[in-house]
């Protein structure tokens, strides 16, 4: 059993040192995220697929850290909606790793 544990524990550092590198890098670029980088997309009415992926992120992990964000949809009007919003989406940059890394900041 503890073998198995341990082999567990190996592959999870392992995913998460291959992660780090990703999420250190989308943390920098939420320091261009501003409100109105946030009103130009709103005036979008159907935006790019890359564009709505990146959204859907960030919702997910709004959903994730603040109790006052709910509904698990994640459709474009939704999005927009929550947008409106401002101040839940520009928290992103407050909340530091969203609880995925392996030391949390104090």
């Amino acid at each position: 059993m503890e073998q198995v544990v341990q082999a567990r524990e190996k592959a999870a550092a392992e995913d998460l040192a291959r992660a780090e590198p990703f999420l250190e890098k989308a943390t920098a670029a939420l320091g261009g995220l501003d409100k109105a980088s946030l009103t130009e997309l709103k005036t979008f009415t159907k935006p790019h697929p890359d564009v709505l992926a990146v959204m859907r992120a960030v919702y997910a992990l709004l959903v994730k850290v603040l109790p006052s964000v709910q509904a698990p949809r994640t459709d474009w009007r939704t999005i927009r909606t929550m947008m409106a919003k401002v101040d839940h989406f520009l928290a992103v940059r407050t909340h530091s790793c969203f609880g995925l890394c392996a030391v949390q900041p104090a």
